[in-house]
């Protein structure tokens, strides 16, 4: 066709050439040649059919282009796993490999490789005045490493990097905590550690004097020490044995192999009491899957010195009755003043009331309806960068933490430096022993460490894309690679983004025209498991520019063994074993670095909505209620704290008065918005000076290096005196306006535990969300220009 097309303008040009040659020639031959009026009229004739062949070949080029990348577009789909019924009409893009400027952003938020977290750990142990010995060779006496996790740079020289062409990328560091053991006195030390390619120098973090971590707050997830606790357990159990085989036939010594009682510790430092104090609870053996819900009425407080070598039992409960020693409690038992009955244990036990197993009258056919996903990848995951129809963004797996999201873009907009879940607290009651310890901050159990391997079809679409993510393995210095441990999948929601069908309202069948919208989302997710609980968390991408963020919890509920029936704690799920699940609640920390255009030029308001009434415009004798709104700017970190009241609707906004909506000449700004605000009962309580976030509800403080992050592992042993809190942000009481701002989001709930929470507590009923959702950020609804929507006139 190309050939034939050329050949034809060939032919053409030399007919213009003759005509134009002929009307020269006759204009010198005037009245001499019949040629001229007709070579003037083929040359008009020759142009015009030489402009429509240039019309036609574009347009066919165009074609040729849109049919190779519809085929290729068709491939993607036939290859892809999904339900063809539930697809999309097949969009005309595909996935392209991303450019210099993608792999650029990667690079600088991307987790550190098992080769740096090598190079690092080798740094350290060569470092002689450090005298750091590996892990497997510590004992509490010694110098180690506990974790690794990377630093990134200034947000400045990021920012620098990134919008750049030819800028220098920030050289990368980590954060390096060590266990100095054989110091004297013993003390926690951070290093910062660079480059982490090939590690050259090395400095130590400082916090003021009262802040550093002391040496009693280290968190209890170190091997180190476990092994330490776990031999000192061996010794003083055994005199249990005959007790415990009696009522449970499980124990916990040297000859216990697969009858092994599980124990759980938890340490912490208590207000004016220098020993570390560690409480220990009993379980069955976790040999069968539901230990979870089968306490044994056992209870330890353990205690150690400063030095952290010699342990000693404090106290010792055991159906709700304290003992001073063990040899208390083995003395009760001999003289007979302890029941070795427990009425209906094995019968339970034996139906495995907690097993996942399925059991019940079967009602369902067991064929799963399709999944509600695209059948062809509009999205795109390089590396630690992931892109979908105009939305991109970065991410960061850490050891310490849940996963992190980074500069993130919209049609090239940054709209956000950072989003992510910083903390998650856990406040359960009880007993005085339960209430003293079973508070749980769980980032000083490494969150980002355990990280669940998603289960495919399940957890996430078969055909989601699947992340891999490198952490430190913490006490065996080394890192471990977590399969699967992200999905990125396009998922279509149940609900239509946008939805009209016009109508005469006096004339239902006088059909004007009806427009609907499928709302396709683009979903990031990461699944935390801290022993027995399970959060899903969610990072949600609208069409219309709306960013949610989630969390599920589920998993299995704490629960204690309670000797008598007491509801102020919560409901017994097993009454023949005297088994209660605990009234608790969960706190879920997040920051949401907003950037609006400039960052350095960011402001917050509320915009409050109030009642107002005043006489009716045509009958005074009556009110007239009607709302208002007034925008209330706030000038300083402590202005920003804002504690909800559903009595006085707001909604909150971050904003740049610099840039201007080109529509309605409003500034444009994101808001926050969330249904599952929590007010959590004793927010008060000194033991929440590490978790001041949970206070309030939201948050906004001047972005600053030292402050971007409320984590620290040390806060679980020490919630009274942490070295890192939203509350010390605030506390200079800065300037928010034409800043840098961060805002700091709770989210949470209060869990009564009930039957149905039995095996595991499902996650319907129990979502937290919230929304970043565009004011006045873009002219009109950006998901309009998507070929998602569907409009439809009346047929003619």
């Amino acid at each position: 066709m190309a050939e034939f097309l050329d050949s034809l303008l060939h032919s053409f040009s030399l007919l213009l050439k003759k005509a134009m040659a002929e009307s020269l020639d006759g204009s010198k031959r005037r009245g001499k040649s019949k040629w001229p009026i007709v070579a003037l009229l083929l040359a008009i004739l020759a142009v015009i059919f030489f402009i429509v062949m240039l019309v036609y070949i574009s347009k066919y080029h165009k074609l040729l282009k849109q049919q190779q990348v519809v085929s290729e577009t068709q491939k993607d789909a036939k290859e892809s796993e999904g339900s063809a019924s539930t697809a999309l009409p097949t969009p005309t893009t595909t996935t392209t490999v991303p450019s210099q400027a993608v792999v650029k952003s990667s690079k600088i938020f991307s987790d550190l490789t098992a080769e740096q977290y090598e190079a690092i750990i080798q740094y350290v142990l060569d470092i002689s005045e450090l005298g750091v010995v590996p892990s497997k060779e510590a004992n509490l006496t010694s110098n180690y490493i506990f974790s690794i996790d990377l630093v990134l740079p200034n947000k400045e020289d990021v920012l620098t990097y990134l919008d750049n062409e030819n800028a220098a990328m920030p050289v990368a560091k980590a954060k390096v905590i060590l266990f100095m053991g054989a110091s004297n006195p013993k003390a926690i030390k951070e290093l910062i550690v660079s480059p982490v390619d090939a590690p050259t120098t090395w400095t130590e973090l400082s916090y003021a004097v009262d802040r550093a971590p002391s040496w009693q707050s280290r968190p209890f997830c170190n091997l180190v020490e476990a092994k330490v606790v776990d031999e000192f357990l061996l010794q003083i159990m055994e005199p249990l044995t005959p007790m415990l085989k009696a009522q449970f036939n499980m124990w916990y010594d040297v000859t216990c192999t697969d009858r092994c009682l599980f124990y759980a510790p938890v340490a912490r430092v208590i207000p004016g009491i220098s020993d570390r104090m560690i409480f220990v609870f009993f379980h069955f053996t976790d040999n069968q899957e539901d230990y979870y819900l089968w306490p044994v009425p056992l209870k330890m407080l353990l205690t150690t010195p400063g030095n952290g070598e010699v342990y000693t039992v404090k106290s010792v409960t055991y159906n709700d009755v304290d003992y001073d020693t063990i040899q208390a409690l083995v003395d009760a038992y001999n003289a007979g003043n302890i029941s070795t009955s427990s009425p209906g244990v094995e019968q339970e036990y034996a139906g495995r009331y907690g097993s996942p197993n399925r059991r019940g009258e079967d009602l369902n056919p067991g064929n799963l309806p399709p999944p509600s996903v695209t059948s062809a990848k509009r999205f795109t995951v390089q590396e630690r960068h992931a892109s979908w129809l105009g939305w991109e963004f970065d991410f960061s797996f850490a050891t310490i933490s849940a996963i992190q999201l980074f500069n993130i873009k919209y049609k090239n907009e940054r709209i956000a430096y950072q989003l992510g879940l910083q903390d998650i607290l856990v406040l359960y009651t009880g007993g005085d022993m339960d209430q003293a310890f079973r508070m749980y901050m769980d980032v000083g159990w490494a969150i980002g460490a355990r990280t669940s391997t998603l289960r495919r079809g399940y957890d996430c679409p078969e055909s989601a894309e699947y992340v891999d993510s490198s952490v430190y393995d913490v006490g065996f210095d080394r890192s471990i690679n977590i399969r699967d441990a992200a999905c990125v999948f396009e998922y279509r929601n149940h609900v239509p983004l946008r939805r009209h069908y016009s109508v005469d309202y006096f004339n239902y069948e006088s059909f004007r025209f009806t427009m609907s919208m499928q709302n396709v989302v683009l979903v990031f997710r990461q699944i935390l498991t801290v022993w027995n609980y399970d959060y899903i968390m969610d990072i949600e991408f609208h069409q219309s520019g709306v960013i949610k963020t989630s969390v599920n919890p589920t998993g299995y509920v704490q629960v204690i063994s309670a000797g008598s029936a007491d509801i102020r704690y919560g409901y017994s799920i097993l009454p023949n074993a005297s088994v209660t699940a605990l009234l608790h609640n969960h706190a879920f920390d997040f920051v949401a670095d907003l950037d609006i255009g400039n960052s350095n030029s960011n402001r917050f308001m509320t915009l409050d909505i109030e009642a107002k009434q005043k006489p009716h415009p045509y009958n005074s004798a009556v009110n007239m209620s009607y709302m208002v709104m007034t925008e209330n700017t706030k000038a300083t970190e402590q202005e920003a704290i804002i504690n909800f009241d559903f009595s006085q609707p707001k909604q909150y906004v971050v904003f740049n008065k610099n840039e201007t909506n080109l529509r309605n000449y409003q500034p444009r700004g994101y808001r926050i918005h969330s249904g599952n605000f929590v007010n959590v009962v004793i927010p008060d309580d000194p033991v929440f000076n590490a978790a001041s976030w949970v206070r309030h509800q939201v948050a906004v403080t001047k972005y600053k290096d030292s402050e971007r992050s409320t984590l620290s592992f040390f806060s679980q042993g020490d919630p009274f005196n942490p070295p890192v809190s939203l509350s010390h942000f605030q506390e200079d009481n800065e300037s928010i306006l034409d800043q840098d701002l961060v805002c700091w989001i709770t989210l949470g709930v209060n869990h009564v535990p009930t039957s149905e929470d039995v095996p595991v507590t499902t996650t319907a009923g129990k979502s937290m969300s919230f929304y970043l959702i565009p004011y006045n950020y873009f002219e009109e609804d950006p998901s309009i220009s998507s070929k998602d929507a569907q409009v439809e006139y009346p047929s003619t």
